[in-house]
C-alpha cells in the first residue's frame, strides 16, 4: 500500500456508514470457535442464530451471556457507505465490533453482495476495481497487525448464487457445478503481512489502475480471523473493514488470476482441517513436494503481482518453472508414493534442499525458471510470525494449456516448530506439519476478460484438468486426496456410482422418479428370483448361477449411475456462470469431456454386456445340480447320469 493509497483511504474514502444487523443480510453466516480443537471439530456457536455449515454441521446459537462476552453491541453490525472521488468511487464496508480474549479463537464469516455493488452492475456498465484495502482495524480504522490478529484467510470473489458458500449445501454444489471454488478477486492469508522494514500492514492495500479487476456479478466474502494472544488476555475490540475503488472500465487489458492448489489430503473424518487440502511434511528435516499442470488460458504474466501462500514456519523456498517435472530432473525416483505427502530429501540420495535446488537448477531448460520464492518470518517478542514470502518473477508469455511446475522446499526454520500454530494436528506419522504452497498468478488474458479460476494439481501432467469440476472433486474424495495419475475406468465407474448416491440424496421427487424404471426392473428381478426359488420353479444351486444374479444387479446399478452422470452435465466449478462458459470453451475442457464421454460409452457397453452374459448364464443353468422338491431320484437316472436332473431331461417351467 503506497503512501498515496493510505492517504486516499483516510481522506478520499472517508464516509459515514449506515449500520444494519449483519444477520439481516440474506444467507449471512457468523460463527465463533473458542480454540483450534473446537474449530477442527465444528464445535462452534452461532453469533445471533443457529448456523449450518454447508449442510453438514449444525451449530447452535450462542447464549445471551456468550453474545455479551463476544460482541460489545450484543450482535454483529455491518456498516456500508460510498463517496465519490476524481478517479472513481470509494466503497467502504465494516463489520463488528468483536471482542476477543486470545487463545487462538476463530471468527468465521460469509456474506453476499459485499459493499452493495450489485446496484452498479444493474446499471449495465462494465465495472472494475482499481484499488483496495482489506484487513482487521481498530475503531479509528487503523490496520491491526499480526500479532495480535491473524487473518487465516480472506477470499473475495464474484458470486452469482443466491446463497453464500457456507449456507449452500455442499453435495448439491458438487452435483450441479455451483460448489465453492477458491478463485479470488482479492485474497489475504496469514502470511500476507510484509516485514516491518518493508511496511508491515501496507500489504493490506494495493492499487492496479493500469489493469483493473473486472467483475460482472455481485461479490461474496468468506473469511476467518484469530486472536493469537494467550488465552484469557484482556478483551480487545476490533472490526473487519474492506474498501475498494471502482471506476468505469476504459482499459482493454484487465487483470486475471489463477489459484494453484498444491497436492493435498482430503480427510472426511469429520475435521475442518481435513478439508483444507494440506500437504503433510516433517518439520524437523528437509523435504520437498512438487506439482505440475497447465494454464487454463493464454496471456502475459504480471511479475510484480504474483503472490504465494505458504505456512512460513516450515517453508524455505519455492520455484515455478515453465517446464515438465522430467525436464527439471524430477524423474520417477522423486515421485512420492502418496501425492499429498512430502518426500524427505535424503531418501532421494540428495543431502539436503540446497543440494536439491542446485541439481534442479542445472537440469532445468534455459529460460524456464519463471518465479523464485523465499520464505520470511519475523520475531515479535519471544515468538516468530509468518510474513509475506519474497517473490521474484520474470516476464512470461504463455499459451492456453502451457505447462507449469512448482517445487516447494520445506524444513526447519527460525524458532521452534512443533506443528502449525493454531492447526489441530491430524497426521498419523512423523509428518507433523500441514503445508500449502499455492501460487496466485496474476496475468493479462489474451481474450481481454478478467478470469478468476482455480485448479487442482498433482505430480503427473494431465492427471487433472486446469479447473475444478464434479468428477475431479469426487475422485479426490474417494482417493482421500489429490489422485496419483489420470483417471482409470474404475475411477469413472466409482465416481458415477457416488454421483448416483448424491443425486438420489439431493434431487427432487421428479428426479427420483426418473430412476424408477431401472430400479423397478432390478426389484422385479429380485422378487421373481425369490419367489421362484421359494416355489421350487427355479433352483439356482451352482455358484456360477448365483454370481450371475449378482453380476446382473451390479450391472444395472452401473448402468443407472452412468446414465445419471450423463444426464447431469459435469461443468467446471466457477464463481459465475459466465466463467463456467469461458472454461467450457477451452481445449482442456473439450479434451476432458471427450475422455469422460469415451469412458461413459465403455461403461455402458460393459453394463449391457454384463447383463447379457448374466442372463445367458442363468438361463443355461437353471435347476442344474438341484433335485426338484418332492421328487425322489434313485442313485442312477434312466440314462445313468446320476442324481442331477438336466434341462435336457426336465425343462424348467420358466423356459
Amino acid at each position: 500500500m503506497t503512501a498515496e493509497l493510505r492517504t486516499a483511504l483516510f481522506v478520499q474514502a472517508a464516509c459515514t456508514p449506515t449500520w444494519h444487523n449483519f444477520l439481516d443480510l440474506p444467507s449471512s453466516y457468523a460463527v465463533h470457535y473458542a480454540n483450534p480443537p473446537a474449530y477442527d471439530a465444528f464445535n462452534g456457536t452461532g453469533l445471533g442464530r443457529d448456523m449450518d455449515y454447508m449442510g453438514l454441521y449444525r451449530m447452535s446459537n450462542a447464549s445471551a451471556i456468550q453474545l455479551e462476552h463476544l460482541l460489545p453491541l450484543g450482535s454483529v453490525k455491518i456498516g456500508t457507505c460510498s463517496t465519490e472521488a476524481s478517479d472513481g468511487t470509494w466503497h467502504t464496508q465494516r463489520i463488528g465490533p468483536f471482542r476477543s480474549h486470545g487463545g487462538y479463537d476463530w471468527w468465521q464469516f460469509s456474506w453476499n453482495d459485499v459493499l452493495g455493488l450489485q446496484r452498479l452492475l444493474e446499471e449495465g456498465a462494465d465495472v472494475g476495481i482499481t484499488a483496495h484495502f482489506s484487513g482487521p482495524v481498530d475503531e479509528q480504522g487503523n490496520p491491526i497487525p499480526l500479532p495480535p490478529i491473524h487473518v487465516h484467510h480472506l477470499h473475495l470473489k464474484p458470486w452469482d448464487r443466491s446463497v453464500t458458500p457456507f449456507s449452500h449445501h455442499i453435495t448439491e454444489g458438487i452435483l450441479y457445478g455451483s460448489a465453492y471454488d477458491p478463485a479470488f478477486l482479492i485474497q489475504h492469508h496469514g502470511d500476507h503481512q510484509y516485514l516491518s522494514q518493508d511496511g508491515g500492514t501496507h500489504s493490506f492495500g494495493a492499487t492496479y489502475e493500469q489493469h483493473p479487476k473486472l467483475f460482472g456479478s455481485p461479490l461474496a466474502m468468506f473469511c476467518e480471523f484469530n486472536d493469537v494472544r494467550p488465552e484469557h488476555s484482556p478483551p480487545m475490540e476490533w472490526w473487519y473493514q474492506i474498501v475498494v475503488r471502482t471506476s468505469p472500465v476504459v482499459n482493454d487489458r484487465p487483470l486475471s488470476t489463477l489459484f494453484t492448489f498444491n497436492p493435498g489430503r482430503v480427510d472426511l473424518g469429520g475435521t475442518q482441517t481435513g478439508l483444507l487440502t494440506l500437504n503433510w511434511l516433517p518439520s524437523t528435516v528437509d523435504s520437498f513436494f512438487y506439482y505440475t499442470g497447465r494454464m487454463p488460458f493464454g496471456g502475459v504474466l504480471l511479475p510484480n503481482l504474483v503472490e504465494v501462500h505458504a505456512h512460513q514456519e516450515a517453508f524455505q523456498s519455492a520455484i515455478l518453472f515453465a517446464a515438465t517435472p522430467a525436464e527439471i530432473g524430477l524423474g520417477p525416483a522423486f515421485k512420492p508414493s502418496v501425492p499429498w505427502e512430502s518426500t524427505v530429501t535424503t531418501t532421494t540420495g540428495v543431502a539436503n534442499n540446497s543440494a536439491l535446488k542446485a541439481y534442479i537448477s542445472r537440469q532445468a531448460p534455459r529460460s524456464s525458471r519463471i518465479c523464485d520464492v523465499v520464505g520470511q518470518m519475523e520475531q515479535v517478542g519471544a515468538k516468530w510470525y509468518d510474513r509475506a514470502a519474497r517473490v521474484r518473477c520474470v516476464p512470461w508469455t504463455f499459451a492456453a494449456g502451457e505447462i507449469l511446475t512448482v517445487v516447494s522446499f520445506n524444513g526447519p526454520r527460525a524458532g521452534s516448530i512443533a506443528g502449525m500454530t493454531g492447526m489441530a494436528p491430524t497426521s498419523k506419522d512423523f509428518r507433523d506439519f500441514p503445508q500449502h504452497t499455492d501460487f496466485f498468478i496474476s496475468y493479462l488474458c489474451d481474450d481481454g476478460i478478467s478470469h478468476y479460476t482455480s485448479a487442482y494439481y498433482t505430480q503427473e501432467l494431465d492427471a487433472m484438468p486446469p479447473f475444478v469440476d464434479r468428477f475431479e472433486t469426487l475422485r479426490a474424495l474417494l482417493d482421500g486426496g489429490m489422485p496419483r495419475g489420470p483417471p482409470t475406468l474404475a475411477d469413472h465407474a466409482s465416481v458415477a456410482t457416488l454421483t448416483l448416491v448424491i443425486w438420489l440424496a439431493t434431487c427432487s421427487i421428479a428426479g427420483k422418479l426418473a430412476t424408477l424404471p431401472p430400479l423397478i426392473s432390478l426389484g422385479v428381478l429380485l422378487w421373481w428370483w425369490t419367489q421362484a426359488r421359494r416355489t421350487g420353479r427355479l433352483r439356482c444351486c451352482t455358484v456360477g448361477c448365483g454370481l450371475s444374479f449378482l453380476m446382473m444387479g451390479l450391472a444395472i446399478i452401473l448402468l443407472v449411475s452412468v446414465c445419471v452422470s450423463l444426464i447431469i452435465p459435469d461443468i467446471p466449478f466457477a464463481s459465475t456462470k459466465a466463467e463456467q462458459e469461458a472454461l467450457k470453451g477451452t481445449d482442456s475442457f473439450k479434451t476432458h469431456q471427450a475422455d469422460a464421454s469415451a469412458a461413459a460409452f465403455t461403461l455402458l457397453v460393459l453394463s449391457f454386456t454384463m447383463i447379457a452374459f448374466a442372463l445367458v448364464w442363468i438361463l443355461r443353468n437353471l435347476n442344474i445340480g438341484c433335485q426338484p422338491p418332492g421328487l425322489r431320484v434313485s442313485s442312477k437316472d434312466d440314462d445313468g447320469s446320476g442324481t442331477c436332473l438336466s434341462l435336457a431331461k426336465r425343462k424348467s417351467p420358466l423356459l
